[in-house]
């Protein structure tokens, strides 16, 4: 029994005390117009870490200034019918995602 517990603060020593943290995904992120999704500007880079998700833009060809994101119900970002009835830009999302029914909105 000593040996086997010697072998797990061995093993959480050697990782740095994470072993339920690390997973990460790179996500591609493309421009969208209101024809559809356009040209690649970059990735960014969910990390699963022990104070929480950590998000890493890596992006290139946005305006100056400042930026956000929110997440939508739908993983679709083309085209769908705007306020006005004509095509707008990634409305085929859908909603904003909201899971517990926050309500809370954006000017976005």
């Amino acid at each position: 029994m000593k040996s086997n517990v010697v072998t797990l603060v061995a093993a959480i020593i050697a990782t740095g005390g994470s072993a339920a943290y690390g997973a990460s995904e790179t996500i591609t992120m493309n421009a969208i117009d209101a024809n559809g999704v356009g040209k690649e500007i970059g990735t960014v880079i969910l990390s699963d870490t022990q104070a929480g998700l950590q998000i890493t833009p890596q992006l290139v060809g946005l305006p100056p200034g400042d930026h956000g994101f929110h997440a939508h119900v739908n993983p679709n970002c083309g085209p769908g019918p705007g306020p006005n009835g004509q095509p707008a830009a990634g409305m085929a999302a859908g909603g904003h995602y909201d899971p517990v029914a926050t309500r809370a909105t954006c000017q976005c």
